[in-house]
């Protein structure tokens, strides 16, 4: 597969979807249906859309998303049907801020992008739902949940997962993926966000395929509270010259 495996900036649009303004990075874009599509069904693709304003990590939170992967085939089976090669919610203080995206392929757009933290939805050769840190994927098996029994996915993955966080230390994941025989999500981890990724981060989703490829779209997004640029603008003055101090030391 052809990767890129560092975060870059993109070339960006500007959307509304759902009620938040975003960056669109590469090939995402809002289809006719209003939906966010972070790849269309081709080779070696890649996009991400992160929201234009950050929210602070010092405040507890709930993120839910649904999902369509759709359409999939692979060159390396001969057009046979797989959903290469997944999508991912992330949580990010890259330097490139909402224009950042990672590498396609099995980097799925959110490889080499840090400081970050992402749940990664993987539908090809992985087949799993996972907690991932500052662009590196492969969760430790506590904080992995494999998917349609560990094979590759049929015609179409759809699902509907809620990110939420207490403000201090605790990130679970819950949620359903609607292939048959699925087990719920339910999946949590221990990590200070502020610690991890800065007084305030950008929030939002990446995607990417290699020689496998399919439909990777966004269907709904809400959230608990709603971003507030007034809100955070006096957290993040105070708290980003301290974060950087400690990062740096």
């Amino acid at each position: 597969m052809s990767l890129l495996l560092w975060a870059s900036a993109a070339q960006a649009g500007a959307i509304v979807f759902d009620g938040f303004d975003m960056t669109t990075n590469f090939q995402a874009n809002l289809t006719l249906a209003g939906n966010l599509q972070l790849i269309p069904d081709s080779v070696a693709a890649d996009g991400s859309a992160f929201g234009d304003t950050a929210i602070s990590t010092t405040s507890p939170f709930t993120y839910t998303f649904s999902y369509s992967i759709s359409n999939g085939a692979d060159d390396y089976l001969g057009g046979s049907l797989g959903l290469a090669d997944g999508l991912a919610f992330v949580l990010q203080n890259d330097t490139n801020g909402p224009s950042t995206s990672g590498g396609n392929g099995y980097a799925i757009g959110y490889g080499g992008i840090t400081p970050s933290l992402a749940i990664a939805l993987r539908t090809w050769a992985t087949n799993d739902i996972e907690i991932d840190e500052d662009g590196n994927l492969g969760g430790s098996p506590s904080q992995l949940l494999t998917l349609n029994g560990g094979g590759n996915y049929g015609v179409t993955d759809t699902g509907t997962i809620t990110v939420s966080y207490d403000g201090v230390g605790t990130l679970t994941v819950t949620g359903t993926d609607n292939v048959a025989g699925d087990p719920a999500i339910d999946l949590s981890t221990s990590v200070n966000l502020a610690t991890l990724l800065g007084p305030t981060a950008y929030v939002g989703f990446t995607g990417g395929s290699g020689s496998g490829w399919s439909d990777e779209e966004i269907t709904s997004f809400s959230s608990m509270p709603e971003p507030s640029t007034a809100l955070l603008a006096i957290p993040a003055l105070l708290g980003l010259a301290a974060w950087r101090r400690r990062r740096s030391a």
